[in-house]
């Protein structure tokens, strides 16, 4: 008799430690996701960075030149005749 009394109970148990498992490698997964998907996010950010920089450069160098020229227009304004 006490043996059929506990049979029932140990069933609810085991079912509530399937769902703690499971929801453990849920979680698990999740970390995983999120980790991957913060690497890619850096990995992108990385990315736009180095484009910035790179447009930014080009940017400078547009600026010099420009001034540059403005330099030469003014020590030689013969130049803006032709």
């Amino acid at each position: 008799m006490y043996m059929s009394t506990k049979e029932p109970e140990s069933v609810p148990l085991k079912c509530k430690n399937k769902k703690l498992k499971s929801n453990g490698s849920r979680k698990n997964a999740n970390k995983l996701s999120y980790r991957d998907e913060n690497q890619a996010l850096a990995e992108e950010k990385n990315a736009f960075l180095r484009q910035l920089d790179f447009l930014n450069s080009i940017i400078l160098d547009m600026k010099l030149k420009r001034l540059d020229n403005t330099k030469v227009l003014i020590l030689h304004p013969q130049q803006l005749a032709s």
